[in-house]
């Protein structure tokens, strides 16, 4: 089993079912560490996370104090769990701005212009600003709650 970290206090689990506190724990060991690669992955399962406490706490008839705490502190955990990737993907954003920066100067022309809306940054970013709307139901596609 892998390690809860207590960087939080955690919800009273002793007023609460154990089945709750039995569930996380299976459920922590697995996390799909290798399936998530970008920050889309990361809030994608944050949301799905999200939604498995809210039918666990549906299931055991927890209050809406005690969902919340036991969500933010859940949440908590997960991202607990994906702290070298964040940190990792902090880096390499850091980087890409600073290359695209470098490649960026002396680049005015027309051509660039043209280039960087169709199929450069500006381009993807045009697509993806479109696709979030529905990114959250394909990405459950392949990752069952």
């Amino acid at each position: 089993m892998g390690t809860l970290t207590e960087s939080s206090p955690a919800p009273d689990f002793d007023a609460m079912p154990h089945a709750i506190r039995d569930d996380l724990e299976a459920r922590y060991d697995e996390l799909p560490i290798e399936r998530v690669r970008g920050w889309a992955d990361l809030w994608a399962l944050t949301a799905v996370e999200r939604d498995h406490i809210g039918r666990l706490s549906h299931r055991h008839s927890l209050t809406t104090d005690e969902r919340d705490d036991l969500e933010s502190w859940w949440v908590e955990q997960v991202e607990a769990r994906f702290g070298f990737l964040k940190t990792h993907l902090i880096a390499e954003n850091h980087e890409r701005a600073v290359q695209a920066m470098k490649r960026r100067r002396g680049k005015s022309t027309a051509a660039f212009q043209l280039w960087f809306n169709t199929l450069g940054p500006g381009g993807r970013t045009w697509f993806q600003n479109r696709y979030v709307g529905i990114r959250h139901y394909t990405f459950r596609l392949h990752w069952k709650p």
